[in-house]
């Protein structure tokens, strides 16, 4: 008896450690696909990832037990339709979303912008930020506006030179040797779909930083300093305001530049709870305590939605912020949109 007792012990236990160990790998899988993040800045390197392939919807989330729709919220979104939006336009979203970020420690700024109707509001807008990545936006816009008034070649080649170099977000500093060269026109795609330092520098060596200051402030900037690489969301918006209009009134240059952000390779904010069909033309940036994310949402109602922050001690929890606070803007913009033409 004791034998058989032995016998089916040491079988359940073979059982269980199978089971374990064929857990254990799913759900080492499942995390290693999750945290296939790209961050740029100055903390990692860029991974070329398939956009396909990197785009992590909430049901995937779920499955991996990082869910982050709707995150700690204590209340069924969809039942406050009614309750809210018989107030006054977007006042109802911006009350949703302070309530939101009440609940961490770091500070976001927020602007948001309905590029149909005009309609606009901002949560610690006019507050100053590290712009790290995003400050590439208003650089290509200058320098874009420099090749339509004919006073740079987009084909001009610049020499990449031991000055230029940076390391972070990019592929030139890891992958190139000094003396490559590059037309201003790739170097322009590089700075916004890789985010890449070393092309930034290469154009800023080229048309200046003061140039691209003064640009700023000429478009109605009014965080723009000429030592510091600041900005906050409402000039954010500016921004991205006239990069909308560019494009929207079939300029060639406004629609590449477009083309860029919506094929950029960092998708872990604003577009990873959206709809896979919803465009959207977007730029990312992070340094230490700083995590941002600002485009243009190309819904059926096309908006802007700019999401700054500092003082950030989690950079993954910032990430899920950002993705929650598009999904309800998101949200609250199709269930007007749907209102207004019923």
């Amino acid at each position: 008896m004791r034998n058989y007792l032995m016998l089916a012990v040491t079988f359940l236990t073979g059982v269980a450690f199978v089971v374990y160990s064929s857990n254990t790998a799913s759900m080492s899988s499942e995390s290693h696909e999750y945290h296939r993040e790209s961050f740029e800045a100055n903390d990692a390197e860029i991974y070329d990832y398939d956009v396909d392939s990197f785009y992590l919807d909430s049901e995937y989330l779920e499955d991996i037990g990082e869910a982050i729709y709707y995150e700690d919220m204590d209340y069924d979104f969809g039942d406050i339709f009614e309750e809210l939006q018989e107030g006054n336009g977007y006042a109802a979203l911006e009350s949703k979303l302070k309530k939101y970020i009440s609940k961490y420690n770091c500070q976001f700024g927020i602007y948001f912008v309905d590029l149909e109707s005009g309609s606009e509001f901002g949560i610690n807008a006019e507050e100053e930020y590290f712009a790290a990545s995003t400050f590439k936006i208003p650089l290509n816009l200058y320098v874009y506006d420099r090749i339509r008034e004919g006073i740079i070649d987009a084909d001009t080649t610049l020499e990449y030179t031991e000055e230029d170099y940076e390391g972070g977000a990019g592929i030139i500093w890891s992958r190139e040797s000094y003396g490559k060269t590059y037309t201003v026109r790739e170097l322009l795609r590089l700075s916004i779909v890789y985010s890449d330092n070393v092309a930034v520098n290469m154009l800023l060596r080229y048309v200046g930083k003061e140039n691209v200051k003064n640009y700023m402030r000429e478009m109605g900037g009014i965080v723009v300093d000429d030592k510091k690489n600041l900005s906050c969301p409402r000039d954010m918006a500016l921004y991205l305001k006239k990069v909308y209009e560019l494009s929207e009134n079939g300029d060639p240059l406004g629609k590449e530049l477009v083309r860029n952000m919506v094929n950029t390779k960092f998708y872990d904010r604003l577009p990873v709870l959206l709809p896979k069909n919803v465009k959207i033309a977007h730029k990312t940036g992070n340094l230490i305590g700083v995590v941002h994310d600002v485009g243009i949402v190309y819904a059926k109602r096309p908006y802007i939605i700019v999401v700054m922050t500092k003082n950030v001690k989690n950079e993954r929890s910032a990430n899920k912020a950002i993705a929650n606070i598009s999904k309800i803007t998101y949200d609250y913009v199709m269930t007007q949109s749907e209102r207004v033409n019923d």
